[in-house]
Formats: structure tokens, C-alpha cells, sequence
């Protein structure tokens, strides 16, 4: 018994399987002359009535958003959870390109980390919308010049929009809340850094070239490598006769009403792949029982089966990786392969998570991981406490914070010039902060314990530190006033020639010689590395003899916590030959 199904434009041939169930084997566009109201709606049906969807050759597959209705989630308020998913699908034709722009949703998969360690930064958030539009402003305005810099055909009408409120909110010629719900929404959606922008433009080619509106050949160079290497291997994933989703955006499984963005999957019966492209080059991604990409699996899965196109196995296998061409080890990690039933178990703490924040429940739990992607890292007491306390001052009544707010510059230490306190040893310095900012009542603020701590946190306390300097020069930039601040004329920016043209006609007749007018300088290894990436994989003898010309110089000792993986080593004075042993000294007779 066979039946035909209207889906989204498509017409779906279907047959009953052994267990009773329509299972779907053909799939083709509907004829002009063909409408939806012709055949039954294929919808998430109560019991049995869902399908197997498999794709035949040369048949058209669902492109970018075709895979569900999105919706815009509120900007600076806590998003409501559905407890039940959303049971009818919409059509939406949108403009083609990936999905990295858009704004991500208030419990997105890319800051599971951070909200399933602290839902408190959800509450801190929904408390502070104007600041955290503010710093999206200040985000928006430095990277003016890079979006500038871009071919005009790719910079995007929201962000056209947002360069132009940004700059307009640093100048005084508007105020936050002066701002329309639209304009909140472009500059949110068009904050970042060069590096997320170049990824943003990264996913667009790849998905251009996936949904075959662009070729690899009209990639800019340097994209080649990274988005040319990342569609082969998304290709060659693909079985035949399967068509693949790219960029497809799905109902999150804990979140109806919010969208996640799969960036590529094959997705069959007793398989789902899984794939994310990472443009970064800094922190290395490790995919093995990551959030974000278990939250697209699953998400990918449920809203497959709410919606009646497939019916997964406990068993069925999950295929995740995230392409990361810029990061020198990511070659070598291997797919996190997990079972369906496994991935449910993994992402079982994301649940409760989220009916906690539902419930009103938050808590603080500040940490390297939560904190490092928060947007309000720079005014989080939670996170000031958390990097001081072991400064916490029982005897003065302070905290760790106010001991470090205490601290003298050079020129405050009592009896001494700034000169000498300079060359005074570093232990008497040490002292001497202290005893000013605890009035004399050092107590255990200097002990090995406390310093060590204090040494082991001065990463992440020099970061807070950076943030709350961007936190606060974009509130004050932006025309707020703070007390104990103002704005001043920095540092003028370094010479540089008008027009180099001139200058080197100019010099050429002052008499200097082209190597006095010019530096030449051999690009670094890593420089030339990136320019024959192609040609040193596919030739061994390049890459071995590229290896042979380059030096390193030796590792430097230094001192690092005692739980570092690296094996310890003897200090210069412990290398010292032992002098009571030579000539026979000190031994025995």
C-alpha cells in the first residue's frame, strides 16, 4: 500500500514497512499544476504515523531554514521554556547564507557551557539589557574598519545599519534608550570581533558552495584551504542517493521556541553526522562531549522525529566533529561517536539546568569556563569574589577585592620616592603594599599559601582586569557619567608617511639608497607554512625539508602550579655538581 504526502513543497511517496508504519522512499518537487491542497499534510502524528525520509539521487534537498518556522526570541528577558514541542512547521523562503549572524538565543547551544555551570549570568543579563547593548555597541564600532575593508556585496543590511547607530551612540547623537526594538536587534546581531566576522564570512562561502550558488574556485585565497578542505570533507560523507543538510536551523529540544543552527549533517535511519566549522586558530575545540554540539545532534534528532520524517533506534549511532582547518592539532582528533540513547544521558544535566532557570532558580558559580564568554564578566561581583577571596581579610573586616582596590602605585608607599621603592627587592615591595592596604595589619596576606593562590589565579585576574576596563571605557566612551572617571586624549599614534609614494621620491633625492629606504625581512615559518599549506600535504619531500630549515629556540624554565602535566625539573642550583664530592672530598676512607 503506497500513498502520496504534501511536505514544504515537496510531494513524498510513501509505503506501509513491516511494523505497520509509513516509511518514506521517494521525494520529489510538486508540479506547477500540483498544490498542498491536494494531498494529506505530512505533520507530527500521535502513535504511528511517521515516515522514513530517503533522499534519491539528483533529487533537491532541503536547503538552510527549510526545516522549521524561527522565531525572534525577546531581547534582555528570560526566554519561557516550552514544555511540550511546537507541533505545526511553517514554510519560510529567507536569503540564502549562513546562519552564524544571527542572534543567537538567550540559552543558545554555543554558551551551554557557560549558563549550565552559572545560570546566574541569565539573570545578570536579563537585569542589565542597556549594558549589554552598550557593549555590543563598542563591539559593533571597533570593527567598523574590518567590515569596511570587505567587498561591499558582503557586508549585511543589519550591519549597515548597526556601524551607523554604533558610531552615532559614540558620538552623542543618540542614546540607548532612544533606541527602537529593530535597532537593539542589528547592533546584537552584528557584535563581534575580526575573528568571529572572518568565521561569519567562512560559513557563508561554505554554504554558498554547498548549496551550489558559489564554486570553490571563487573562493578568496584565503579562504581556500580552510572552506575548500571543509566542504571535501563535508562531501565526501555524503552516501549516495542521501542529500545533506547545510545550515539548517531546528527547534532547540529543551527550548521549542528557540532556533540552533546546524552547520552540516547526514542524517539516515541508523546514522546522524554532524558537522561545525570552527574558523578559530586560538583554542583548540575539542568535540568529544561538547555541549554545543550534542545540543545540535539532539536537536536534529527530536525534530526529525516530532515532525514525522524519520524514527531513530536507541542505538543509533551520532557521527560529531567540529572542522577546525586553523588550529594545528585539530587534524588529530577523531569524531566523538555516541550512541542516541548515550547523547540523551549526556545532555540529561542540560535539562535540568534549564528548569531550574525556568523555576527562578539561579546560582553563581563563576569559573575560567563560565566566565570566559559572558558578556558581563567585567561587572560580576560573583566573579571578583571568586578571584580574590583568597585575599578575604578577617582581621580588617575586608575582602580580597577591597585589598586589591587598596593597593598603592609606586609613588604612595610611605618614606620612600617612587625611585627607590623601584629598586627596593621585590619582597620588601611586596610588603610594603600590603602593609599600606591593610593599614599594618599584614596578618597571612604574605604567606607561601596565599601567594600561591593569588600566582595561580593571575591569569584570570589580569583578564577580569582587562574586562573591566572594556566594560568601563564603553560605558564612559558612550557618554555616561561615571563617578571617579572621565575622558581624556591618549597617546598619539605612531608616525607614518602621508603618501609613500612622495616620501620615497622625497628620500630618493636626499641620496638614500633602496636598502636604506626599505626593510627586507623573510616571512616567519608559520607565514610561508599558511601560503604552501596544499603543497606540504601533498608533498613529503616539501614538508620534510620545510622541517629541516627551521629552529626552535630551547624551552626557558619557569615555575608552574604543582597539578601541571608537565614533569618537574631540577632548578640551576640544583644541576650544580655537588664540590664535596670532586678530588675525592667527602667520601670515605
Amino acid at each position: 500500500m503506497t500513498r502520496q504526502v504534501w511536505y514544504r513543497g515537496d510531494v513524498i511517496t510513501q509505503h506501509l514497512d513491516h511494523r505497520g508504519r509509513w516509511a518514506s522512499h521517494k521525494v520529489r518537487k510538486a508540479l506547477p499544476t500540483e498544490s498542498e491542497d491536494q494531498f494529506p499534510q505530512l505533520l507530527r502524528a500521535p502513535g504511528g504515523d511517521q515516515g522514513l525520509i530517503t533522499f534519491e539521487k539528483g533529487e533537491p534537498g532541503r536547503k538552510s531554514q527549510d526545516l522549521c518556522s524561527q522565531s525572534e526570541p525577546s531581547v534582555g528577558s528570560i526566554p519561557a521554556v516550552a514544555t511540550t514541542p511546537t507541533t505545526t512547521m511553517t514554510t519560510t523562503t529567507p536569503k540564502p547564507g549562513s546562519g552564524s549572524d544571527n542572534e543567537h538565543a538567550r540559552l543558545s547551544p554555543s554558551s551551554a557551557d557557560r549558563w549550565t555551570r552559572c545560570s546566574g549570568s541569565i539573570l545578570l543579563e536579563s537585569q542589565n539589557p542597556d549594558k549589554l547593548l552598550m557593549l555590543a555597541a563598542d563591539k559593533v564600532r571597533k570593527l567598523i574598519p574590518y567590515l569596511e575593508s570587505l567587498p561591499p556585496h558582503e557586508i549585511k543590511e543589519h550591519e549597515h545599519r548597526a556601524m551607523k547607530l554604533s558610531m552615532d551612540l559614540y558620538n552623542g547623537k543618540t542614546q540607548i534608550g532612544f533606541l527602537k526594538p529593530q535597532d537593539r536587534q542589528d547592533i546584537l546581531r552584528s557584535e563581534g570581533s575580526v575573528a568571529s566576522r572572518s568565521g561569519v564570512r567562512a560559513h557563508d562561502f561554505a554554504e554558498a558552495i554547498l548549496n551550489g550558488r558559489m564554486t570553490k574556485e571563487e573562493l578568496p585565497d584565503e579562504f581556500r584551504h580552510t572552506v575548500g578542505g571543509y566542504v571535501d570533507h563535508c562531501m565526501a560523507l555524503v552516501p549516495e542517493g542521501e542529500t545533506p543538510l547545510v545550515e539548517a536551523k531546528v527547534p532547540l529540544w529543551y527550548s521549542p521556541t528557540e532556533n540552533g543552527t546546524v552547520d552540516f549533517a547526514v542524517v539516515t535511519s541508523d546514522r546522524v553526522i554532524i558537522r561545525d566549522y570552527k574558523n578559530g586558530a586560538g583554542k583548540l575545540v575539542h568535540h568529544e562531549a561538547n555541549l554545543q554540539l550534542g545540543v545540535y545532534a539532539l536537536s536534529l534528532v527530536k525534530d526529525h522525529e516530532d515532525s514525522g520524517l524519520m524514527t531513530f533506534e536507541p542505538d543509533t549511532l551520532i557521527d560529531i566533529r567540529a572542522y577546525q582547518p586553523n588550529h594545528h592539532e585539530a587534524a588529530d582528533l577523531k569524531p566523538w561517536l555516541i550512541t542516541l540513547k548515550d547523547l540523551e544521558d549526556f545532555c540529561r544535566p542540560i535539562e535540568e539546568a534549564v528548569e531550574k532557570i525556568r523555576a527562578g532558580e539561579f546560582e553563581f558559580q563563576p569559573s575560567e569556563e563560565a566566565c570566559c564568554f559572558c558578556n558581563l564578566r567585567g561587572s560580576c561581583e560573583a566573579r571578583a569574589a571568586h578571584l580574590t577571596q583568597m585575599l578575604d581579610h578577617p582581621n580588617t573586616g575586608k575582602s580580597g577585592l577591597d585589598l586589591l582596590a587598596l593597593l598603592p602605585d609606586d609613588d604612595e608607599i610611605p618614606d620612600m620616592t617612587k625611585k627607590e621603592f623601584k629598586a627596593a627587592p621585590v619582597a620588601e615591595r611586596l610588603t610594603s603594599r600590603v602593609e599600606f592596604a591593610t593599614m599594618g595589619n599584614v596578618g597571612t596576606a604574605l604567606d607561601d599559601e596565599t601567594l600561591v593562590a593569588l600566582w595561580n589565579k593571575r591569569s584570570e585576574i589580569s583578564k577580569f582586569l582587562d574586562d573591566v576596563d572594556e566594560y568601563l571605557s564603553a560605558r564612559v566612551l558612550s557618554g555616561e557619567k561615571v563617578e571617579g572617571l572621565k575622558i581624556v586624549y591618549g597617546r598619539s599614534g605612531d608616525r607614518k608617511w602621508r603618501n609613500e609614494e612622495e616620501a620615497e621620491t622625497f628620500l630618493k633625492g636626499q641620496g638614500l639608497k633602496q636598502e636604506q629606504r626599505f626593510t627586507f625581512k623573510l616571512k616567519s615559518p608559520p607565514q610561508i607554512e599558511e601560503i604552501l599549506a596544499e603543497k606540504l600535504k601533498e608533498s613529503k619531500r616539501t614538508a620534510t625539508r620545510f622541517g629541516e630549515l627551521i629552529a626552535r629556540s630551547p624551552a626557558k624554565k619557569t615555575i608552574a602550579s604543582i597539578s601541571d602535566s608537565r614533569d618537574e625539573v631540577k632548578s640551576n642550583i640544583d644541576e650544580l655538581p655537588d664540590d664535596s664530592d670532586e678530588d675525592g672530598l667527602g667520601s670515605e676512607n
